[in-house]
């Protein structure tokens, strides 16, 4: 199975406070990248698996005070069949949560 590299362009983040609502974020994140090259996709061997790390700023997904929230992040990836070179490339989505605490936010804080 094959995985695009640049995760960055397939994942969303969205923040929710204590309530469960959802925070209006400063940013959009709908960003097309470029056509892919074949030299994009890693190739995962059974049991292996990729990991991206990314780092947002707090106020940029409507953070802006002490509390307790919860960020959900979703991968989607849905290539067309022409961009995947014949590589059996994986297509689905993927969850992940973190609960964060905000205790004393400084400006341009990240969270990771």
């Amino acid at each position: 199975m094959y995985v695009f590299n640049d995760l960055e362009y397939y994942i969303t983040a969205w923040a929710y406070g204590g309530s469960g609502k959802g925070m209006k974020k400063q940013f959009i994140e709908e960003v097309t990248p470029p056509p892919p090259q074949r030299s994009n996709f890693t190739r995962l061997e059974p049991g292996q698996s990729i990991e991206h790390l990314r780092y947002d700023k707090l106020d940029a997904l409507g953070i802006g005070k002490p509390g307790n929230y919860r960020i959900d992040f979703d991968y989607r990836m849905s290539l067309p069949r022409e961009f995947t070179f014949g590589l059996p490339v994986w297509q689905g989505m993927q969850s992940a949560s973190a609960l964060i605490r905000v205790v004393n936010q400084s400006p341009g804080h990240t969270h990771q």
